[in-house]
C-alpha cells in the first residue's frame, strides 16, 4: 500500500493452515514491482498475456496457470464450488479466551452482525462513500419485521464513527472491540457465526458471510447494491448467492 489515503495492512491468510501451505510471490524490490504494476497495466491484454499476467481484462484467455495474477477479481464466478472452498477456509481449533467469551454469548435467538466498515473509506469517498444510512435502516428493519425479537451486533473499524453515525437508525445491542492481539482471522470467524449479516461494501463481511451460509449457520444476508464507483462494481451479479438479499444504498 503506496496511498496515504489507505491504511498500512499485511496479509493474513497464514491464519488458515490449507491456504499457508500455498506458494506465494514476494516482492524483492517496493519499487520495481510498484513500477512492473504500472507498466504491465498500460499493455493490450494480449500482451499482457504474453508475458504470463493475468489481470481483469485478459483473464478468458488464458488456459494455463498464469505467472501473476494482477486484478480485482472479486466474483464468486471466479471461485470453485462451495465445497472446494470449505477445504481450505477451515478455522485453526485454538481460540482466544476473547473469542470463545463472545462465541458463547451469542444464544439461540436470531443474531444479527452488522459491518460498518470506515478509516480508509473515508478517506476515499470518491470510489467507497456508496452505502447509507438508508441502506442500514432498511437492512435492520428488514431482521426486525421478519424475525421480531432479533440482536444486533456491531462490527466495525471505528466503532465510535459507526456507532454516531448510526446513532438515528439504531442502539446496538453489542459493540464488538477486540483486543489488539487477536487475529482478524478470529473476527471472521465470529462475524460467521452470526445467523444474519448486514455487510459492508467490503469484501470481509462478504466473507464472513460466504463461510458462515456455507456451514449452515448463516441463514440470511443482505448486500448493498453498490460496493463502490468502480465500472465493475456488479454486487448483484459477482457476490449475492441466491438466497441472499440485495438493497439499495
Amino acid at each position: 500500500m503506496t496511498s496515504n489515503k489507505v491504511s498500512n495492512r499485511r496479509f493474513e491468510l497464514s491464519y488458515f493452515e490449507a491456504i499457508d501451505s500455498f506458494p506465494t510471490y514476494f516482492s524483492r524490490s517496493k519499487k520495481l514491482n510498484l513500477f512492473r504494476g504500472r507498466v504491465e497495466r498500460r499493455l493490450n491484454p494480449q500482451i499482457q498475456k504474453s508475458l504470463g499476467v493475468m489481470s481483469e481484462e485478459n483473464e478468458s484467455l488464458f488456459t494455463s496457470s498464469p505467472k501473476i495474477i494482477d486484478g480485482n477479481f472479486e466474483k464468486i464466478s471466479d471461485l470453485p464450488n462451495i465445497e472446494v472452498v470449505k477445504k481450505h477456509l477451515i478455522f485453526p481449533q485454538s481460540e482466544s479466551e476473547w473469542l470463545r467469551k463472545k462465541l458463547s454469548n451469542l444464544d439461540s435467538g436470531m443474531n444479527i452482525a452488522v459491518h460498518v466498515r470506515r478509516t480508509d473509506y473515508i478517506n476515499l469517498p470518491e470510489i467507497y462513500d456508496v452505502v447509507t444510512k438508508a441502506y442500514y435502516r432498511k437492512a435492520i428493519n428488514y431482521f426486525k419485521e421478519k424475525y421480531g425479537d432479533a440482536s444486533f451486533w456491531l462490527f466495525s473499524d471505528d466503532v465510535a464513527g459507526a456507532r454516531l453515525y448510526l446513532a438515528d437508525v439504531i442502539d446496538f445491542d453489542k459493540i464488538v472491540i477486540s483486543p489488539k492481539q487477536v487475529p482478524v482471522g478470529e473476527i471472521l470467524k465470529l462475524m460467521s457465526s452470526f445467523k444474519g449479516i448486514i455487510t459492508a461494501n467490503s469484501t470481509f463481511s462478504w466473507w464472513a458471510a460466504y463461510i458462515g451460509y456455507s456451514h449452515g449457520i448463516t441463514r440470511d444476508v443482505i448486500l448493498p447494491s453498490k460496493f463502490s464507483t468502480l465500472s465493475n462494481d456488479k454486487p448483484a451479479q459477482n457476490f449475492k448467492l441466491p438466497d441472499w438479499h440485495i438493497l439499495e444504498v
